[in-house]
């Protein structure tokens, strides 16, 4: 799989413009009672192939209230080498996050049997971790998928804004100004691979532009989906 990575990457990597990152993740998800999902994750990334970079653990709860929205919440941990070890002699970091939104899904409205899925994602996440200013999110997701008649490939393409309510902090002398902005677009490409007994294998290819900063980077992702019915 990481081959495959690879070649999709170099595909559209210009060398010295943008750094390359790996994930990795499984997932499982199950519904307890009628219209309620349960979900958990596990997700590796690396820079380029093999420089380790995070673990993230992750579980979400979602409820279908009425057709077409789901609202949700989750919970992520993250473990990660620390880059201020000099300072607190402490060789790992941790993050947190928690996240709640909504999950729209438009063809539900006209056509539960559409192959077509045109969905939009707005979620809001706060997020805490060591020897960084707490931040709050807010996400915008677009996205749009087509599960092929007769075939397992579904290819999908999605884009996602983020705004931080606390993007830009001014200090004057008689106050502190706390204004917010745009701090990233994310976009995605790729395709779902539909397998027996409710087994997904997601492999897609992304770029995340950041603004403020030169620190751009292409994304290659594969996931392992498991639904447990």
């Amino acid at each position: 799989m990481r081959h495959l990575l690879l070649v999709l990457l170099l595909a559209l990597h210009f060398p010295g413009q943008s750094q390359m990152q790996t994930w990795l993740g499984v997932s499982c998800s199950f519904k307890p009672i009628k219209k309620t999902e349960i979900s958990i994750g596990l997700q590796q990334r690396y820079f380029d192939f093999t420089a380790y970079n995070k673990s993230l653990l992750s579980t979400e709860l979602a409820v279908k209230v009425i057709k077409g929205i789901k609202p949700f919440i989750g919970f992520r941990m993250g473990l990660s080498p620390n880059s201020n070890s000099d300072l607190n002699q402490k060789k790992w970091g941790f993050s947190q996050r928690f996240i709640a939104g909504l999950d729209f899904s438009f063809m539900d409205w006209f056509d539960k049997k559409s192959r077509l899925n045109i969905g939009y994602t707005i979620q809001n996440q706060w997020n805490t971790e060591s020897f960084k200013r707490n931040s709050s999110v807010l996400r915008n997701k677009l996205g749009i998928k087509y599960d092929i008649k007769n075939f397992p490939l579904s290819p999908f393409v999605n884009a996602e804004h983020y705004y931080n309510w606390k993007r830009d902090i001014t200090y004057t002398i008689d106050e502190v100004l706390i204004t917010g902005g745009t701090t990233a677009f994310r976009y995605f490409i790729g395709f779902d691979i539909e397998l027996p007994k409710a087994q997904i294998i997601q492999i897609s290819l992304g770029k995340k532009n950041l603004f403020l900063n030169n620190n751009d980077y292409w994304i290659g992702s594969i996931k392992y989906k498991l639904q447990i019915n």
